[in-house]
């Protein structure tokens, strides 16, 4: 559908994930981030955010009501298909929550990117691989950057003007500002931040896709760190 007069159609775009994509489009929402029908503008371009998430989502379905395939198939019924998936999800496998035993790293970063090879074989353009976030008061902060590392080279061995690995800024360095009391979900700043982070790697997809290269971020390909 075309917005506001314009000949281009609206870009759909997809985040998927577990509460952090819930709490953190409530608070775009709150903040008037969005404009109304869940828009911003990038590129001269207008992206409709759609959301596809679940409080405590896993990789697995055996561990989470709705799993990170479930989430990403009721995606995919959206018309017209999301150009990019912002796919945020693993930190609730990482620690032992709510009766269920954490899953290693090399099992998490297996499902995820078969969520991945699975959105591209779908025929979505982009997917971008959401870093895992430490939790300040859950003492897990080993395992994430585990799964972190394996992440990069799992993704760095998928299509790269597709996929990408998207760390986010900000958030390593004595980030308890960042999360709310409870050490888990992010408080309005860290929200704010996250947001912010989200955008910009939608924003180099957009871009990449009015001027295609080879890869889609090269710098950040080259990076090793966790």
């Amino acid at each position: 559908m075309a917005h506001g007069g314009r000949s281009e159609p609206d870009l759909q775009i997809c985040v998927l994930g577990h509460s952090y994509v819930e709490r953190v489009l409530a608070y775009t929402r709150q903040d008037r981030l969005l404009s109304p029908g869940e828009c911003f503008t990038l590129h001269g371009r207008v992206v409709r955010v759609q959301e596809s998430s679940q409080r405590g989502a896993s990789v697995i379905p055996s561990h989470s009501p709705k799993s990170a395939s479930v989430l990403a198939r009721e995606a995919l019924r959206l018309m017209p298909m999301p150009v990019v998936f912002f796919c945020h999800i693993g930190e609730c496998d990482v620690a032992d929550r709510g009766g269920r035993a954490s899953l290693s790293p090399d099992l998490i970063v297996r499902h995820i990117i078969d969520l991945v090879r699975f959105l591209l074989s779908a025929g979505v353009r982009y997917v971008v691989v959401g870093q895992l976030l430490v939790w300040p008061l859950q003492g897990h902060r080993e395992a994430v950057q585990m799964v972190n590392y394996l992440l990069v080279d799992a993704v760095a061995g998928l299509p790269q003007d597709r996929v990408m690995y998207w760390r986010h800024r900000g958030f390593w360095n004595d980030n308890r500002n960042l999360f709310h009391r409870d050490g888990v979900h992010l408080s309005r700043e860290g929200n704010h931040r996250y947001w912010e982070s989200i955008r910009e790697a939608v924003s180099i997809c957009i871009r990449h896709s009015l001027n295609p290269t080879p890869v889609l971020q090269p710098a950040m390909r080259q990076r090793r760190r966790r």
